[in-house]
């Protein structure tokens, strides 16, 4: 695997950084044509393999992040979304009963919230909202009363993981990104 304009393209809009390979300085990506980045505050244009972007590993879905001096917890920020969208009817409060992230069966990891609000007639429900890193997708996957499940192609849930900066293409394992962790640890 190669690091690719269509691994780069998506984050374009949300400033990501990318650290040099060669002298280690840490540059925001400014635009992109199909084999060239360009950089802010730098005249020259540089090949893909000249630099590594820098970010969020999909465990960090489950812990405290910092994003423009805010910080939050993102899986609960994705919740938040979600509720607040009279589609999925989820207007009532609810409560967080779990967060979570586990290894799958088929290698994939889990990251999941487990919630519960009151719905009509004063039925509790319990639900997990759960992002798989095998397939790329939310689920929705509703415990209580009933057992169902929903996948989702939820487009606001997917711009925040882009807007964010996790890494929803895997490139940090495959050695073409770098954990923001690591950097903010220098």
């Amino acid at each position: 695997m190669k690091l690719e304009l269509k691994h780069l393209s998506p984050y374009l809009p949300y400033e990501i950084r990318c650290k040099m390979n060669g002298n280690g300085n840490i540059e925001t990506l400014n635009g992109l044509s199909v084999s060239w980045a360009y950089f802010s505050f730098l005249n020259d244009n540089y090949e893909f393999y000249e630099f590594k972007p820098i970010l969020r590993p999909l465990s960090d879905l489950t812990k405290e992040i910092e994003y423009n001096g805010e910080k939050f917890v993102p899986i609960v920020e994705l919740l938040k979304i979600i509720q607040t969208d009279q589609k999925w009817n989820l207007t009532a409060k609810y409560n967080i009963l779990d967060i979570k992230s586990d290894i799958g069966g088929l290698g994939g990891e889990y990251y999941s919230i487990r919630y519960s609000w009151e719905a009509a007639n004063d039925v509790r429900v319990v639900a997990d909202l759960i992002y798989d890193t095998l397939f790329n997708r939310f689920t929705l996957r509703q415990k209580e009363p009933i057992e169902k499940c929903q996948w989702l192609r939820y487009d606001v849930l997917e711009e925040k993981l882009l807007e964010w900066n996790f890494d929803k293409f895997k490139l940090i394992p495959a050695g073409l990104a770098i954990s923001k962790n690591e950097i903010d640890n220098q």
